[in-house]
C-alpha cells in the first residue's frame, strides 16, 4: 500500500517506530518484519529531505552543522523558514501492512498502536 505524508509526518512516524523498537514488544515475526521493513522504507524516503535540511543549516550557517536562535537570530529564523517549507512536502512511501487480527491479542500501550496505526489493517 502507498501512503504520502509531509516529510514531516514521515519522521514523526519514524521516530515512533524506532520508540517502539526500543520497547522490545514481542510481536508474530511476519508483523516484527512489516515493521522493520517499514521502518526502512520511511528511512529511505526522508533521505531527500535530510540531505536537504543539512544543506540548508551548512548554507544559512555560514558551514557550521548548527545555529542557534541567541547567536543568529537572522540565520536562526531563515533556517527554521527554509526546513518547514521542506518538511511540508509530500513523500510517496510503500508500506507493508499488518492485520489488527495479528496484534489483536497482544497487549500494548497506546503509544505502540498509535506508531503503528498507519500500516494496520482491520479484519
Amino acid at each position: 500500500m502507498k501512503i504520502k505524508k509531509s516529510n514531516a509526518e514521515l519522521e514523526q512516524k519514524l521516530e515512533q517506530i524506532k520508540t517502539l523498537i526500543k520497547q522490545k514488544i514481542e510481536l508474530p515475526s511476519k508483523t516484527s518484519y512489516a515493521i522493520i521493513k517499514n521502518k526502512i522504507a520511511i528511512e529511505r524516503a526522508l533521505e531527500p529531505f535530510v540531505l536537504s535540511r543539512d544543506e540548508i543549516i551548512k548554507n544559512k550557517a555560514g558551514g557550521k552543522t548548527s545555529v542557534s536562535a541567541k547567536d543568529d537570530p537572522k540565520a536562526f529564523n531563515e533556517i527554521c523558514e527554509a526546513i518547514n517549507e521542506i518538511a511540508l512536502e509530500l513523500s510517496e512511501v510503500e508500506i507493508s501492512t499488518i492485520k489488527l487480527s495479528d496484534i489483536a491479542e497482544r497487549e500494548m500501550p497506546l503509544s505502540a498502536i498509535d506508531a503503528l496505526s498507519f500500516m494496520i489493517e482491520e479484519g
